[in-house]
């Protein structure tokens, strides 16, 4: 098994309330595969002494979303994804999906939890 790093994010935040939806993601990971040659979808960082209520507030992403889906970074790779600084903004991060197959995605769903405000 190979080693697992820690990231140098602590947690990644998803927008929208319906963004982990089957049909949502095989959508946004196939754009993402024609434009970067990444299947996956964005997600932005949030990096150690960051509050994430913050981020939310304030990222051009995230600001005017109701709901957003909180991840580890380290438990979605030793699940089987990836995450890979993607574009100029530095928060950025493409959450890369080994396969679009359903039990994927809800492997996926089980390691997000949902924060609303």
């Amino acid at each position: 098994m190979p080693k697992i790093e820690r990231h140098p994010i602590r947690l990644v935040l998803r927008g929208g309330l319906n963004s982990l939806n089957d049909e949502t993601i095989r959508r946004q990971a196939r754009i993402a595969k024609q434009r970067i040659g990444l299947l996956g979808i964005s997600t932005v960082a949030i990096f150690e002494g960051d509050d994430y209520r913050d981020v939310w507030e304030e990222h051009p992403n995230l600001a005017t979303r109701s709901v957003v889906w909180i991840g580890d970074p380290l438990e979605l790779v030793e699940n089987g994804f990836g995450l890979q600084q993607t574009g100029s903004d530095e928060r950025h991060y493409t959450l890369v999906l080994p396969d679009l197959q359903h039990t994927t995605l809800a492997t996926l769903r089980v390691r997000l939890r949902m924060e609303q405000r």
